[in-house]
C-alpha cells in the first residue's frame, strides 16, 4: 500500500481525529500533526529528510526505537532499550538504559516512571532529552 509523505488539510478529512491525538497511524505508517500547517507528517521521514518545519516537536521515551540516537547531558547515546539491571539490595530492576556513543562514558540509566517524559525533537532530527 502506498502512504504519502504528508497529508494536507487534516482538519477537514477523516483524519481529523488526529488533531486531538498529535498525530495517527494510516496504513502502518505513523504521522505526526502539525497544527500551524493543518498537516500530517510520517514520522519516519521526520529526520531522514529533514522536512520539519516546525522548531521542533515533543515525544515520549516510550515512542524510541532501538538504536535511536538521543542527545543527554550535551553528548550522545543511543537507545538500548529497558534491561533489568542489578542494584544492591534490590536485585535486578527494569531500567530504561542508554549507550554512550563516546565508549568513555558509561551506560545511563533512568527508572521506568520517565518513560512518559517528553523528549524534543529538532528540526535536524536530533532528539534531546528535556
Amino acid at each position: 500500500m502506498i502512504t504519502p509523505d504528508e497529508i494536507h488539510n487534516v482538519s477537514h478529512t477523516q483524519f481529523s481525529i488526529a488533531r486531538h491525538y498529535g498525530g495517527c497511524v494510516h496504513n502502518g505508517k505513523e504521522y505526526v500533526y502539525f497544527p500551524d500547517e493543518d498537516k500530517l507528517v510520517r514520522k519516519d521521514l521526520l529526520k531522514k529528510k529533514k522536512i520539519l518545519t516546525a522548531n521542533y516537536f515533543n515525544m515520549k521515551i516510550q515512542d524510541l526505537k532501538l538504536g535511536d540516537l538521543i542527545e543527554i547531558n550535551g553528548h550522545e547515546y543511543r537507545y538500548k532499550g529497558i534491561n533489568k539491571i542489578r542494584t544492591p539490595n534490590l536485585g535486578a530492576i527494569p531500567m530504561i538504559v542508554f549507550e554512550p556513543e563516546n565508549k568513555d562514558f558509561n551506560d545511563v540509566h533512568y527508572d521506568m516512571r520517565l518513560l512518559s517524559r517528553e523528549l524534543k525533537v529538532h528540526q535536524d532530527g536530533k532528539i534531546e532529552f528535556k
